[in-house]
């Protein structure tokens, strides 16, 4: 189905890496598109919910990466999970 690359810059170790992510487009509280637009936002999201892409932006949220190797060495960014700045 269609999809959509979430863009985050990530700072650490007084870096600022870009790291992306493929999720589908369905927004739901069980996608991994609506649980992490919950998590950026610090709330549910409702069913049924509209969010723009402009919503998202440049908001806080702590954004899990681990390091992935393809089989020919390449070493790779992979977002495992998103989580929100502030219990909701």
């Amino acid at each position: 189905g269609p999809m959509v690359r979430l863009r985050f810059r990530v700072n650490h170790e007084e870096c600022v890496h870009e790291v992306t992510a493929l999720a589908s487009k369905k927004l739901s509280q069980r996608t991994k598109l609506g649980r992490w637009a919950s998590a950026i936002l610090g709330r549910e999201i409702e069913v049924g919910e509209q969010i723009a892409a402009s919503d998202l932006l440049d908001k806080p949220c702590m954004v899990k990466v681990e390091h992935k190797t393809t089989d020919d060495g390449y070493v790779f960014d992979n977002v495992v999970d998103i989580e929100s700045e502030v219990p909701f």
